[in-house]
């Protein structure tokens, strides 16, 4: 029984190694993106800036504490930072392991794991500090205890899952709702754990911030625009980058005794019908869905498996699947190889124009995807602390654009995206245009062109030949249309 054990955690280990021998080519890197936002949110949290009172934040805290616990400790060093988010979806992922291994199966554990981890976007955001890798763990490691019936535990990381990221809270409720049904004394533990971090860490921020927490962590996400795109527009894109993980779940419609994971069904399902109601869905919203999709395709596939017969046929079908699933990440593994995990070499320019050409002091403002990092990389400062500017904040009526277009005339540096972002808000673009001055354009191959504007003065110190020269990425400002 031991050698079996040894060997199946063996096993878990090589696919561990795997991962992070994928991974770990991305930790240096940097490129425009959300995680962007928190990183520079999180620096300034370090130096005893808060948010809500002193700048916008559309979450609960408990991501923006663990990044300004990083800085405080290490500084700006990416490496770092991107391990963070690495080492939650490597926690979570054991987590889940031991969950299906002790209610299921060695087996299915095995499956469980590998599905989790090698889907496109849980390769691509494993490195990227979105928030919602840490909100996953929190959650898997609650599920966890759940399923061992720990549920002053289970309720404590629940909690912990809930103040990183709201949208926790709907497997949760379902498990609350399961627990209430089933029985009324673990439910009141369960409860009473939760409420310990959820309850009180709201009510805390509620009496210190009042609406300048309510309106962005709550209001703000009911007032977001719909998109312009369908809602199963998001969902045909998940499905199709991730289709061996969907496929594989898909498989539960042959196991004859649904009891076994009844749960889990109900809990996607809520998940799901959650994910089609909102206004506006991005991709990692469907992490906390990969939980429970690995974990119905590991105990599907391991179902088929040992109930397929003759033994020929078993291995026949195993074989064809681990070769399809082979093949399947090894093009995603591929096209990351290309995409997400090269460098941004216009980055790289756009750091050098930005130290040789402003003051230390120097305020940058601008697209919330690049403009934080710009701040992080050239040791700038945001201006005004404004860091969180898509154009939903915009939109949404929760922040208005005057707010961000009032003081352009003291901002060094504003770097756009080229029809993307808050430039497409028309009012920017017409505050920009007025009062600021086309200075510098950058193209990237794979992320797009960025646009730079000075707003301090419009007697700018370097001539435009100097400026071009910099970079082979650069073009002429004049040829880029912004609308």
């Amino acid at each position: 029984m031991g050698e079996t054990k040894d060997k199946t955690w063996l096993v878990f280990s090589l696919i561990i190694l795997a991962f992070i021998l994928i991974e770990i080519k991305a930790l240096p890197f940097y490129k425009p993106g959300d995680e962007n936002v928190y990183l520079y949110m999180g620096k300034l949290v370090s130096e005893g800036v808060l948010p809500y009172r002193d700048f916008f934040y559309a979450h609960p805290p408990l991501q923006l504490i663990v990044i300004g616990i990083l800085f405080k400790v290490f500084g700006f060093n990416m490496i770092i930072l991107n391990l963070m988010p690495l080492a939650a979806i490597i926690t979570g992922a054991f987590f889940l392991f031991r969950l299906v291994k002790e209610k299921f199966g060695s087996m299915e554990a095995i499956i469980a794991a590998i599905l989790f981890l090698f889907t496109f976007d849980m390769l691509s955001l494993a490195t990227d500090f979105v928030g919602t890798e840490l909100a996953v763990m929190f959650f898997i490691i609650g599920f966890y205890f759940f399923s061992r019936e720990n549920y002053a535990k289970s309720g404590i990381f629940f909690g912990l899952a809930s103040v990183t990221r709201l949208y926790s809270l709907i497997p949760i409720l379902v498990i609350f709702v399961i627990v209430f049904l089933r029985d009324r004394k673990h439910f009141l533990k369960l409860v009473i754990a939760f409420s310990l971090i959820f309850i009180l860490t709201n009510s805390l921020l509620i009496i210190l911030f009042g609406q300048n927490y309510l309106a962005p962590v709550y209001k703000y996400h009911f007032m977001k625009p719909k998109a312009a795109e369908p809602g199963f527009g998001v969902f045909y894109e998940v499905i199709k980058t991730n289709w061996f993980l969907f496929l594989s779940s898909i498989f539960f419609i042959f196991v004859k005794d649904k009891r076994k994971i009844g749960d889990l069904l109900l809990i996607a399902l809520f998940y799901i019908l959650f994910l089609f109601s909102l206004n506006k869905v991005f991709s990692h919203y469907f992490m906390l869905l990969f939980v429970f999709l690995a974990i119905l395709g590991g105990y599907s596939l391991a179902y088929l498996a040992k109930r397929i017969k003759p033994v020929n046929v078993v291995y026949a079908s195993a074989i064809i699947l681990s070769l399809i699933f082979m093949w399947n990440a090894a093009s995603d593994i591929l096209f990351l190889e290309n995409y997400s995990f090269s460098r941004f070499k216009a980055g790289e320019e756009m750091v050098k124009f930005i130290r040789a050409y402003t003051k230390d002091d120097a305020i940058i403002f601008g697209d919330d995807s690049i403009a934080p990092l710009l701040a992080l990389t050239t040791g700038r400062r945001i201006a005004f602390n404004f860091v969180d500017t898509n154009d939903m904040r915009f939109k949404s009526g929760i922040t208005g654009i005057k707010d961000a277009t009032a003081r352009l005339e003291q901002i060094d540096i504003v770097v756009v995206r080229l029809k993307q972002g808050i430039i497409t808000i028309e009012e920017f673009r017409a505050e920009l245009q007025k009062k600021c001055e086309l200075i510098k354009a950058f193209k990237d191959s794979y992320e797009g062109d960025f646009l730079f504007y000075n707003c301090k003065t419009k007697e700018f110190n370097v001539k435009m030949s100097e400026m071009l020269s910099i970079s082979e990425h650069a073009q002429e400002p004049s040829v880029l249309d912004i609308t």
